[in-house]
């Protein structure tokens, strides 16, 4: 009995196995995990240039009820054109700010839902407590190759389109 414990003791043939056996949960969650952040980054990216665009196309409209009009018209017409997006979880809102400025604003929500009640906060809180952290890390590692990510507002003042005109 004892030779056949010492036997069992020494013995290294299944060491690969259970080695892959603690490694894998960790791989298929990081590899999932991949998977599922670039489908949410491909919604998040396809949202974002319909709004622009639909921002871009109200810019012909006369009055903010035509802006408007033109703005969702915009959506409904082109967001079935977008990968990983539904039409159907689109919502569209408009607003014009008031005289001195004159910015009308075009705002595209996705209604992507989890699906399970209660988890849609608890995600969220875990989101923006490491939001901050990982982008602090993510601009220091960029920053040191000497690169730099940002974010791009387009604002219409004036909303009158006369003809073409470059900016510099």
């Amino acid at each position: 009995m004892l030779r056949r414990a010492s036997r069992l003791i020494s013995d290294r043939t299944a060491t690969s196995a259970v080695e892959f056996a603690f490694v894998a949960p960790v791989l298929l969650l990081m590899t999932f995990g991949i998977i599922g952040y670039g489908y949410v980054l491909g919604i998040y990216h396809g949202i974002q240039q319909i709004a622009s665009e639909a921002a871009r196309a109200s810019v012909s409209g006369l009055n903010d009820a035509e802006r408007a009009r033109i703005a969702r018209d915009f959506v409904v017409a082109h967001a079935s054109s977008y990968a990983f997006i539904d039409p159907a979880k689109i919502r569209v809102t408009t607003s014009q700010s008031p005289a001195p400025q004159q910015v009308f604003e075009v705002a595209v929500v996705y209604g992507l839902g989890l699906g399970v009640p209660g988890l849609g906060p608890a995600v969220s809180g875990v989101i923006a407590g490491a939001a901050t952290p990982l982008d602090q890390v993510l601009n220091a590692v960029l920053g040191t190759l000497g690169l730099g990510l940002g974010q791009a507002d387009s604002w219409v003042t004036g909303v009158r389109c006369g003809g073409a005109v470059l900016v510099r």
